[in-house]
């Protein structure tokens, strides 16, 4: 694959405005060009010569090359012929021996054949810390290990060659990673694996385009879509990691806020330009309304030096209260135009709520058939199933907002191509087709409110249950439900609570309660993170804020459908039609969501984003937490503080019939009946 000078260049002004400073040549010298650009933009260069045996793997000398006399010269001549072409080129600071050969006799002929040309630093991955390398560098190592390698003591620094693998949807840990880097002086940084997808564009029978891969050529043995493992599509359009990894990246960020003086402290992350070219912009935020801006129109702040600015607004302000940062070029480069986003930074002030007295209507009623309890009220039917243990519908001035088999507790979620471990356990324990076990309900109504519970437990159809849930639906006379589900482990899942090393890897994808409701209802706001998708271990980037926008705008499509589409923290969402009538759900803590025109049934079954088939329906998931990304496609799993691990958890949330022109979101949010409620 020839790749042009345009698009070489279109990929380093991208990396540019992604706060990219770094490419390493893996695994081999690029074209001449690159470097020149390099050159010109400011991008340092890790040179890679092209050695790589991958296939011998590292343990057999018998059987590779790296101690074989007679391919001695072959590995100088590599070296050579890099260093020759390529050492006037400023950008580089490093020279790479290759990639994932063992380390041997005719790596250290390479050293000293470099070492007579060029003093510039030397580093090779498989060398380990063996005294001949200039630099320690490690592949995909976790954040345990990089935190032990950052406290060693080491003249040499400690370079990430490869970390954080950009395959389907991840990678989390991100922000972990640059806290330590940032947190040791031995830490020099890394370079991510890798920038774009290499996928080809085919066409089905139909002349519908797509991105193929490994398997879809009738090729055998092939890596399916392990070549779908950048931080852009093939085609450069960027994936939510890149976005986090532009965040992570930030050359300015706040590292302090003081409420009491009103004054931010703000660092200048680069090592060698200072920040004047650099304007902030912030907003202060109240229930997600913007009270307040500012501006400070130049950042006189000096290579890896702190300044403090005192904002011009009261502090003293009670409520939902976020104070966003957004960094900004205050004059264009030969990248970015003037006013392009750097990055930006947010810190949550308060996250008190000023509720106000929900509206009361008229008394209740409920009658029981053989198979329902039905709760009538001012232009609202309910009905709750004996037989599936659920809110089955809800029908609002004779409208259904609620499809298919109304509301149902979930643990499941399409794998991600970085739950490829995992996901082997949960299938083993049956939690892709988990089947669910009615114990008990139980129904009372009075005037003012109706209560049905249900106790159910679930497992797969040929194995014992392994999780018990309690979900209580409470009905207001405005029509409100307020929704409570917990779960707790039973028989198999009970040694998961205080796991041994053996079990101590076991998590859950996700626990919270789904529903489908008609695709009419296709604009979605909410209030939370965003714009794009946020899990547990990949977030910063999505700073909380009223968003906007379709369901189809959702969903992050990675051409092998998974798992994708989360916004966490979420205090309320709505998804309405066209008339500004449907459905708004509000948290009582913060919580996920996610509604996509797919069920995780047909993202798992789907090798192809056009094989997905829109069925009427929009699938919503409000959920109490999912489990971290992590990179295990290549690298760690998420870390335990991502995790939602087996043990008994309850969360709860309410929702409401919903008309824009009568009362608006947050309006919504604040007059509902909680525990608090006026």
């Amino acid at each position: 694959h020839a790749v042009s000078n345009e698009v070489m260049k279109n990929d380093v002004i991208m990396m540019k405005r992604h706060n990219i400073n770094a490419i390493r040549t893996s695994h081999y010298p690029n074209d001449p060009f690159l470097y020149k650009l390099c050159d010109e933009y400011g991008i340092y260069v890790i040179d890679e010569a092209d050695i790589e045996t991958h296939g011998f793997y590292y343990d057999d000398p018998e059987y590779d090359l790296s101690d074989k006399t007679e391919w001695e010269p072959h590995f100088i001549s590599r070296a050579e012929r890099m260093v020759m072409r390529d050492k006037n080129h400023p950008c580089i600071i490093m020279w790479s021996l290759g990639n994932e050969t063992r380390f041997g006799k005719n790596h250290l002929s390479m050293i000293k054949y470099i070492r007579s040309v060029d003093d510039r630093p030397i580093h090779f991955e498989r060398a380990i810390s063996d005294e001949s390398v200039d630099v320690v560098s490690q592949m995909y190592t976790n954040h345990r290990n990089l935190d032990i390698e950052g406290s060693k003591i080491d003249k040499r620094p400690f370079f990430l060659c490869e970390y954080a693998h950009g395959m389907g949807c991840g990678p989390g840990g991100l922000k972990d990673y640059w806290d330590i880097i940032y947190k040791y002086p031995r830490l020099m940084g890394g370079c991510v694996w890798e920038w774009c997808d290499h996928g080809l564009l085919s066409y089905t029978d139909d002349m519908v385009p797509f991105i193929s891969y490994g398997g879809d050529f009738d090729d055998f043995p092939n890596d399916s879509n392990f070549c779908l493992d950048g931080y852009t599509t093939a085609d450069r359009i960027p994936k939510a990691c890149l976005i986090e990894l532009k965040k992570c990246y930030e050359p300015v960020t706040v590292i302090d806020y003081n409420k009491h003086t009103n004054t931010v402290k703000i660092k200048n992350m680069q090592d060698f330009a200072d920040a004047s070219n650099i304007a902030v912009y912030y907003e202060l935020s109240k229930d997600g309304d913007v009270i307040y801006t500012g501006n400070i129109s130049s950042l006189n702040i000096l290579a890896q030096e702190t300044k403090s600015y005192t904002l011009d607004f009261d502090a003293n302000i009670f409520g939902d209260i976020q104070l966003t940062f957004f960094f900004e070029y205050n004059e264009s480069t030969d990248f970015a135009e003037k006013g392009f986003e750097i990055t930006r930074c947010q810190i949550i002030l308060d996250e008190k709520f000023e509720y106000m007295k929900p509206y009361i209507g008229n008394d209740l009623v409920s009658v029981e058939t053989k198979t329902e309890y039905i709760v009538l009220g001012d232009d609202f039917k309910i009905s709750f199933s004996k037989i599936y243990g659920n809110l089955y519908s809800y029908y609002f001035k004779g409208n259904d907002l609620i499809s298919g088999k109304g509301l149902s507790e979930n643990f499941y979620r399409a794998p991600t191509d970085n739950d490829v471990k995992i996901a082997k356990k949960w299938k083993e324990y049956g939690l892709d087709n988990l089947q669910k076990r009615i114990d008990k309900v139980q129904f009372i109504c009075n005037k003012k409110e109706a209560v049905f519970t249900v106790t159910s437990v679930f497992g797969s159809s040929t194995k014992k249950p392994v999780l018990k849930t309690i979900t209580t639906y409470t009905v207001y006379t405005n029509g409100q439900v307020t929704v409570k589900s917990s779960y707790e482990p039973l028989n198999d899942f009970i040694k998961f609570m205080n796991p041994d090393e053996q079990n101590s890897n076991f998590y859950l994808p996700r626990f919270g309660i789904t529903c489908q409701i008609s695709d009419e209802y296709e604009y979605v706001k909410w209030f939370g993170r965003g714009f794009h998708q946020s899990y547990e271990d990949m977030k910063s980037s999505a700073v909380v804020g009223i968003y906007e926008g379709l369901v189809e705008e959702l969903s992050e499509n990675y051409e092998k459908p998974q798992e994708n589409g989360n916004r966490m923290d979420s205090r309320w969402f709505s998804l309405k039609n066209t008339l500004g009538q449907g459905i708004f759900f509000g948290g009582l803590n913060t919580f996920n969501f996610s509604a996509s025109y797919y069920n995780a049934d047909q993202l798992e079954k789907s090798r192809h984003l056009y094989q997905l088939k829109r069925e009427g329906l929009i699938n919503v998931n409000i959920d109490f937490k999912q489990s971290g990304l992590g990179s295990a496609s290549c690298g760690p799993i998420p870390e335990d503080k991502y995790i939602l691990k087996v043990n008994s958890n309850s969360f709860s949330f309410t929702f409401s019939p919903f008309q824009d022109s009568i009362m608006d979101e947050k309006n919504m949010y604040l007059s509902r009946f909680t525990d608090i409620s006026l």
